[in-house]
């Protein structure tokens, strides 16, 4: 396939599949299965959608086992990477590092974020190639469903309190910091809570819920 940004790469950090294990706080609204089943469409539909849009090679960064059947049915061709470090922002800056030896840049997104559509993705990967440092998409909720970095800077992920609204602002002070030339794009929703599930209609194009079989 031919790219548009050949030279870049698009990271989609995702949880392996397993029942009772994702989605976690949908449990009570939604139900076990129906939070297991929206996990792995909100995966293929990510998947499916960065594929297509033929913007950049990308790579699947997983936290889990690499050999779980949903997984392994992906079109990936073996661009599946483990996740690894011991919190979030160490296996994001481990997989910077890997795939910024195989690129000029990188951007970072996850599975939980479907409204990162083309569009959007192509407006950061745009930005980076014209050699903008820090491109950051930020999440309604006060973290990021975006990150897209030229260079390698653990400073940016260190010491990160994930998962709660003081991921951006301290993110944005770590970049003031090192001087870096940022980039805010729109602010995007993510799926995490019950009054999340209602936007998903108005996904374009739709997530299929297809569930993981």
């Amino acid at each position: 396939m031919l790219f548009k940004y050949p030279d870049l790469r698009v990271l989609l950090f995702a949880k392996e599949p397993v029942y009772g294990q994702v989605k976690t706080r949908l449990h009570d609204a939604i139900g076990v299965k129906k939070a297991y089943d929206l996990h792995c469409s909100m995966l293929r539909y990510q998947v499916n959608n960065i594929l297509d849009s033929g913007l950049a090679p990308m790579e699947l960064w997983v936290s889990g086992n690499l050999g779980n059947p949903v997984l392994k049915s992906l079109p990936m061709d073996g661009h599946v990477y483990q996740q690894v470090g011991r919190d979030l922002g160490r296996r994001m800056q481990s997989a910077v590092v890997a795939a910024k030896s195989r690129s000029d840049a990188v951007v970072l997104v996850g599975t939980d974020c479907p409204s990162v559509d083309r569009e959007y993705l192509e407006s950061a990967l745009e930005l980076l190639s014209a050699g903008r440092q820090l491109v950051i998409g930020p999440a309604e909720d006060g973290g990021y469903v975006l990150l897209g970095i030229r260079e390698n800077l653990p400073r940016l992920f260190e010491d990160i309190p994930w998962g709660t609204d003081k991921v951006l602002p301290l993110t944005l002070e770590r970049a003031n910091q090192l001087k870096l030339d940022i980039e805010l794009l729109p602010s995007r929703w993510d799926v995490d809570r019950p009054e999340d599930l209602a936007r998903l209609a108005t996904l374009n194009p739709p997530l299929g819920l297809d569930g993981c079989g």
